[in-house]
């Protein structure tokens, strides 16, 4: 160490007189600095120095190992913190996703509890009314509403057993009275129309992308803003065309879907799921006006649907459902 001071000592001496012969004194004072900085370097980093880098080894060579290797853990520091944020972006995204699907089962639950509600407000109903009239006086004929003994029963109203004096009952229609033949001039009105079961109406619909023209049933649809009858039309029993209508007697439309063929469609027969399957052949559905919504649970709109080219409004619709519920 003491070399090492006496050598810085000489090499400012040497400046100092060197400055001397300068005209400037500005220029002499830089000098000095300049010497002593050149002197201090090389006692700080000589080319081999074992207190910097052992075993005799270029000690430049040495700090610049040294230096590629903070760089190299920089780096990989930078890509830790990177992973992290991609990381935390995911669980981010996965509680949405929980979030989402609990939604929806909450949203599918109270759905549920409401037809349940509906169901035995209509039943309560039904054995408030039941009461018993003399149709002849002579032949001690009565007839009573029959209520369904079990939860599976469709509940069907003026479902009626006649007992005559002799103790012996006949079956109960298996029709609403106002479907069956013999009275006829007793028509289908929104007054029968209810949504806990289906009724046999042939309604008017818009047939311009449609694969089923079999039998045809309507149904309330009071959960929604618009669209307050649901109408289908089948190909089977489990495959059928959905229609949403305002009145009874109006115009029955077809129903599109934003984003997807119209899955989610399903939640107007009361399914809880998308469909089990669909006609995808969407693209093409003609230009027209319906209804249209773009997902589960979201209110209905009203306007163009359909179209192609310059049409093309983005709202496509099926020509047939399968939503794994068998109509009526």
């Amino acid at each position: 160490m003491a070399l090492k001071l006496f050598f810085v000592l000489i090499c400012s001496v040497v400046s100092v007189a060197w400055c001397a012969t300068s005209n400037s004194t500005s220029n002499a004072t830089v000098h000095v600095w300049r010497g002593l900085e050149q002197c201090a370097y090389t006692i700080a980093i000589p080319k081999t120095d074992p207190e910097v880098c052992p075993g005799g080894r270029d000690t430049v060579v040495f700090l610049q190992d040294l230096k590629a290797t903070v760089d190299d853990l920089s780096l990989k520091l930078e890509n830790v913190k990177a992973k992290l944020g991609s990381l935390e972006q995911t669980i981010k995204d996965d509680q949405l996703n929980v979030f989402s699907t609990l939604t929806k089962v909450l949203m599918q639950e109270q759905e549920r509890r409401q037809q349940i509600q509906l169901l035995k407000e209509e039943v309560e109903s039904l054995k408030q009314s039941s009461t018993t009239s003399v149709v002849e006086p002579k032949s001690e004929q009565v007839i009573r509403p029959t209520l369904p003994t079990t939860d599976t029963e469709r509940i069907v109203p003026s479902m009626f057993s006649t007992t005559e004096g002799t103790g012996e009952e006949e079956l109960p229609p298996t029709n609403p009275p106002w479907l069956n033949d013999e009275l006829t001039e007793r028509p289908v009105t929104e007054a029968f129309v209810t949504d806990i079961w289906w009724t046999e109406y042939n309604f008017t619909y818009e047939d311009n992308w449609n694969a089923c023209h079999g039998k045809q049933y309507v149904k309330l649809n009071n959960h929604w803003n618009i669209g307050k009858y649901v109408g289908v039309v089948l190909c089977s029993p489990t495959r059928y065309k959905i229609f949403l209508s305002e009145k009874l007697g109006d115009m029955f439309r077809n129903i599109a879907d934003l984003y997807g063929a119209g899955e989610d469609h399903c939640q107007f027969l009361g399914a809880y799921d998308d469909a089990t399957d669909i006609d995808h052949d969407v693209w093409d559905s003609p230009s027209t006006e319906g209804y249209y919504r773009g997902d589960y649970g979201e209110d209905l709109q009203y306007g163009r649907i359909g179209g192609q080219g310059d049409d093309w409004t983005g709202r496509k619709y099926p020509k047939w459902y399968e939503c794994g519920v068998s109509i009526p």
